[in-house]
């Protein structure tokens, strides 16, 4: 019986005098499952402050909630709240000296509020 030539690299002669696909070989390996969808910690945004190694819940509450700055900008503005320096001295004008608190009092709600590392 006559054959024909081999069609390509890796295809197989079977016991039946035809020529097959190497995937249909009984010994070809099984194909390798697709790649996960891995994200280096590095490359990942969410984690690109450097703390890949802790998870987001754990670095929240060790590294805190808010930048250095917020909160010396909250640190200042709630001395100066209840600091008896001010612009517009309550023990002199009374309720009209009040203003300078409320802008310093909305000035830490803003910074309080846009402050926040996310």
């Amino acid at each position: 019986m006559a054959t024909d030539p081999q069609p390509g690299p890796g295809w197989w002669l079977a016991s039946d005098g035809k020529w097959y696909p190497p995937e249909s070989h009984p010994n070809h390996p099984a194909p390798l499952p697709p790649p996960t969808a891995y994200v280096p910690p590095s490359a990942n945004p969410r984690y690109a402050r450097g703390y890949d190694h802790v998870p987001e819940a754990v670095s929240r509450g060790a590294r805190g909630r808010f930048s250095k700055r917020a909160l010396l900008t909250i640190a200042g503005c709630i001395l100066y709240i209840v600091s008896p320096v001010d612009v517009l001295p309550e023990a002199f004008l009374g309720p009209f000296g009040l203003p300078d608190d409320l802008v310093a009092f909305a000035f830490l709600l803003r910074t309080a509020w846009s402050g926040r590392k996310d």
